[in-house]
């Protein structure tokens, strides 16, 4: 399926429902985890990704989340420091293009009092 490549080297622990649905948990060797959530409905498919894991590049992260599911459409919500951590988190959420189908909706950035949130929508081409 491609989820144990979205970031190598997670031990993964996951169980499939019945009768459908999926939860998976990776723990890196530092702590640091991601999970992902699925309920695969007709009429309501979804899936989440979340992971506390820093990254030089979270284009890469996003991209190989978007190449595993390939969704129509994502919401990219992104948690950083104040500071550094948050201008730079910022600014790549909101110049990186994904895939090339993607076109980003709508962006929100707010500065709360510990950290600083970015909210990205993006929709297939054309959607």
């Amino acid at each position: 399926s491609g989820i144990d490549r979205i970031i190598p080297g997670c031990v993964i622990d996951d169980y499939l429902f019945d009768p459908c649905g999926y939860s998976m948990n990776g723990i890196l060797k530092t702590g640091e985890y991601m999970t992902i959530h699925i309920t695969p409905e007709k009429e309501f498919s979804y899936v989440s990704f979340e992971s506390n894991i820093s990254h030089d590049c979270y284009r890469a992260v996003i991209q190989r989340v978007l190449d595993t599911f390939r969704p129509g459409k994502f919401v990219v919500t992104a948690f950083a420091c104040k500071g550094l951590d948050g201008d730079k988190t910022h600014k790549e959420i909101t110049t990186c293009t994904l895939g090339g189908d993607y076109l980003r909706r709508d962006l929100q950035y707010c500065q709360l009092k510990n950290y600083d949130l970015t909210y990205a929508l993006y929709s297939k081409f054309p959607s």
